[in-house]
């Protein structure tokens, strides 16, 4: 007997922007962080080479393994007032 398979939708995924962070991938597929758990990154464009480089040396020379390799993620960039506003919740909750 047959099996009837249902299709299935293709996903396409569409970039909105090349601004973003790179982050150093391990060869694992972990990203390179400190105790503290802060990940190790950089603000940049897409395709950014001097950038890239840059997180490079410095995931080396913070000890992580040369073998790994920089990671892009999109992010959204804010706009002055958003930033202003940010900036004022953060000092709002931490009383300064």
């Amino acid at each position: 007997m047959n099996e009837i398979k249902p299709n299935k939708p293709k996903i396409s995924i569409v970039s909105e922007t090349n601004y973003g962070l790179y982050f150093w991938k391990l060869p694992n597929g972990r990203y390179f962080q400190d105790d503290d758990n802060n990940i190790l990154n950089i603000e940049s464009k897409r395709g950014d080479i001097l950038k890239m480089n840059a997180l490079r040396e410095a995931a080396i020379y913070w000890g992580a393994d040369p073998n790994g390799k920089p990671h892009f993620v999109e992010t959204t960039r804010a706009t002055e007032g958003e930033f202003q506003e940010q900036l004022r919740q953060m000092l709002e909750e931490s009383q300064w």
